[in-house]
């Protein structure tokens, strides 16, 4: 597995990155300042990244299977919170690098239950000695439990740590869904062992592991004698056994990363290896559960969509289906999509680097033949803002654009589509101009006459305040044509008003709609008032993919994330 490590300079850390490499793992050691920790290894890599900089963790865990964490804070008079806030970046940083396993260490002694019976020389003096660290841990813990129920997390909770080497067994036990030391060696346990035992909670299943903790917990409340060890070691046998025979699940992720609930299985149209004969493996689709509401291409219903497991479902299939029932009767664009010829079709390899030069090379403009000025301007000159002010005009003035009519330009030269290679996946402006996908991921359709909007009723099916496009206004200087002798009469131009309506629209999985106004700011419009931002702000920036849905619906009452769906 690739793991990440933060801590991996201190004591417990060290141990972590040496076991964890002697395991076979490879190891990203993410630290503030890397000529502390010395270890060398093939398989070991040093970053460096703070621990509270949610972008800086995010570099360093992405592709990584797991996160573990031994970091320490040393005892404060002040309020501590290393714990808490190094948390909040690292569950940021996991979900937006798809990272879903974490480990982490705090002490024995976060808990009343735990601590209870450290006896005098800890209740009285350690414990007080560090209240605050044990404090912010503790605040790290319920964080997780309120905050992180997106991400598979372990709490391990060693007592006294020690530098002795390590023993044959980690005396450790369950409690409250956590995992802490043993009454008897609370005061002291070797770091070897609980880095070792952090390693080892890698290797259970997320589905197994609850319902054999709870079978073990319950198995210690009850047995005695001299084989208690034995028949533990023979019921976790046991359970795992139950569960590779037919209790486990597929676990395949989703595209939004929710595993698949149903047993293991094989895809229909996948061919039936070994395993699936030996195992009698169903065949069916995945299924993780979660249902969406999502809207049709045409923006006029809605139907709830299961949680995709492929590109192809998630951009086309579902649409498609949707189409056959609203929107299939709209006049749509046809995107170009593969043709399979004669020999058999395989999916192209395409790299980051394929067609990057084509494409510059395709999408440069010929100064000779461009129809519109590549400097135009979009925004008021001074003294013409003062004047729209001045008569009182909407805030969306016209913008200037000079436009020059020539006759056709020369067409670049016509790629035939491959016949034999098709593209996996989306178009992009890297991709090489010969591959066409299996499937269009975008939809171009035409709603009606332009007289179908009211700008003073807006748009139905979205959030209030937020269901209006955007005006723009533009003034376009044309230069008069003669078309009986084809050339342009010079020095003759005209203006040409056109007033055009823009929104961009946003979708969260709950099916709320919503549109923005600016790249940082929800549009939010009171009854009964008029639209005052202009659509020119929107043309001509950088729009973001995901923004935060205003509904705050979400966890801790965060808005869930919704992604641009419509333009």
């Amino acid at each position: 597995m690739k793991l990440a490590v933060l801590g991996a300079t201190g004591q417990t850390g060290q141990h972590l990155v040496s076991l964890a490499l002697g395991q076979g793992h490879s190891v990203t050691a993410v630290v503030r300042n890397p000529d502390k920790l010395q270890q060398k290894h093939d398989n070991l890599s040093v970053v460096k990244a703070s621990i509270f900089s949610a972008e800086e963790l995010t570099e360093a865990f992405r592709g990584h299977d797991a996160v573990l964490s031994a970091l320490g804070f040393s005892r404060s008079d002040n309020p501590v919170t290393g714990y808490t806030e190094s948390m909040k970046a690292a569950v940021a940083a996991m979900r937006a690098s798809g990272v879903k396993r974490l480990v982490v260490m705090t002490s024995f002694y976060t808990d009343i239950v735990s601590g209870s019976n450290g006896g005098f020389l800890v209740n009285w003096i350690l414990i007080p000695l560090i209240k605050r660290v044990l404090m912010n841990m503790r605040e790290m813990e319920q964080y997780l439990e309120s905050e992180a129920g997106d991400l598979d997390w372990t709490v391990v909770r060693p007592g006294g740590l020690s530098n002795r080497t390590l023993l044959d067994q980690t005396p450790v036990q369950e409690e409250g869904g956590m995992f802490v030391s043993e009454p008897g060696v609370a005061m002291s346990i070797p770091r070897a062992n609980v880095a070792n035992f952090m390693l080892s909670q890698l290797q259970d299943s997320p589905t197994l592991y609850p319902q054999l903790l709870s079978a073990m917990a319950v198995f210690r409340s009850h047995a005695r004698g001299p084989c208690c060890a034995q028949y533990l070691a023979r019921l976790e046998e046991e359970c795992g056994r139950l569960w590779r025979q037919g209790r486990q699940i597929c676990e395949a992720l989703s595209l939004t990363g929710n595993p698949c609930i149903n047993p293991v299985h094989r895809l229909p149209g996948q061919p039936e290896d070994e395993d699936d004969l030996e195992h009698r493996r169903p065949e069916m689709d995945h299924c993780s559960g979660v249902r969406y509401l999502s809207t049709c291409n045409c923006g006029r219903r809605q139907r709830q969509r299961d949680d995709p497991f492929t590109v192809r479902r998630a951009n086309y299939e579902f649409y498609a289906a949707l189409a056959e029932s609203c929107c299939g009767g709209l006049q749509q664009h046809e995107f170009p999509v593969f043709r399979p010829g004669a020999n058999k079709a395989r999916a192209a390899v395409v790299s980051a680097a394929d067609g990057g030069s084509e494409v510059a090379e395709r999408t440069a403009p010929d100064p000779d033949n461009a129809t519109i000025s590549p400097t135009f301007g979009l925004g008021l000159s001074q003294g013409e803002a003062e004047e729209a002010e001045r008569s009182g005009g909407p805030t969306s003035s016209p913008s200037d654009i000079s436009v020059t009519v020539k006759q056709e330009s020369r067409r670049a030269p016509e790629v035939l589509p491959s016949t034999e290679e098709y593209l996996d996946g989306m178009v992009t402006t890297t991709t090489p101009r010969h591959l066409l996908p299996e499937y269009p991921s975008f939809s171009l359709v035409c709603l009606g006459q332009s007289s179908l909007y009211s700008h003073a009723a807006g748009l139905q099916g979205f959030l209030q305040g937020s269901n209006y496009l955007l005006p723009w206004e533009l003034r376009m200087k044309t230069e008069k044509l003669d078309t009986r002798k084809g050339y342009i009469k010079k020095k003759e131009t005209y203006d040409i008003y056109a007033k055009i309506f823009i929104g961009f629209e946003y979708e969260c999985p709950r099916g709320h709609r919503f549109m923005l106004s600016a790249p940082d700011r929800v549009m939010k419009v009171a009854a009964a008032a008029q639209v005052k931002d202009s659509a020119a702000t929107v043309a001509t920036s950088d729009m973001p993919l995901y923004f935060n849905c205003p509904c705050r619906s979400g966890r801790g009452g965060r808005g869930e994330r919704a992604g641009q769906g419509r333009i």
